[in-house]
């Protein structure tokens, strides 16, 4: 009787134990976090409303994302930061982080982007020194731009040296700091967030982004 009522009692204690791990393991389960793109800031009233992200804190938020050029009027395009209408390749490349959870993770590779982007809209009909490039610089330096950086050789892949040769020194800087942030944030992109594939995918449209942005941005503001 003992030995049945032994066997009873292991039986409740065992069953106690599986279904408390399995009610655990699916809670953890549940609980996994996801990165989440839906704060990011709606476009601004351009007709009298202000920028929701500014050069404060919540601008290089790893939670709030606000982009910076939103801080200049620059409206969001759909899900994607500003400016990036003008560019199908940043639209993908943002849309490979996004759908792998890691806008947050590599948000400086996809303010840099913006930048140049918005750097090139701005010289559709603007002269150079009214495009705000030092605002620019300024924020490059804050994303950890480094105060010499010398990316020249890295940006003759996208621009001629003839046509570099001519741009101002404050456009060289800021391509330069631009590159140097962009080359370090794609080379932080690894095997273990990515597969191989996805990797090769990213720096292709990198280069089709640089390819595009770069020349504009040395052509049009050399005078500066």
């Amino acid at each position: 009787m003992q030995d049945v009522l032994l066997g009873i009692v292991s039986g409740l204690i065992l069953t106690w134990i599986l279904t408390m791990h399995v009610n655990t393991a699916n809670r953890k389960k549940s609980e996994k976090i996801t990165e989440s793109i839906d704060n990011i800031n709606q476009p601004i009233d351009m007709l009298g409303g202000r920028a929701l992200a500014n050069l404060s804190n919540i601008t290089y938020s790893k939670t709030k994302l606000g982009w910076i050029e939103n801080s200049r009027n620059n409206r969001n395009y759909k899900t994607y930061p500003p400016c990036f209408n003008l560019s199908i390749p940043a639209q993908k490349l943002f849309d490979i982080l996004a759908s792998n959870n890691l806008v947050v993770k590599h948000k400086v590779l996809l303010e840099v982007y913006s930048m140049i982007l918005c750097q090139v809209n701005y010289l559709q009909s603007k002269l150079c020194p009214q495009t705000m490039l030092i605002n620019r610089l300024e924020d490059l330096d804050l994303f950890g731009a480094l105060r010499y950086t010398n990316h020249y050789q890295n940006l003759t892949n996208y621009v001629s040296k003839k046509i570099l040769y001519s741009t101002s020194p404050m456009t060289l800087e800021f391509l330069n700091k631009a590159l140097y942030l962009i080359d370090k944030e794609i080379n932080q992109i690894n095997l273990l967030d990515l597969s191989k594939d996805s990797i090769d995918n990213i720096k292709q449209l990198n280069k089709l982004i640089c390819s595009y942005a770069f020349p504009i941005i040395a052509v049009e503001c050399y005078t500066n």
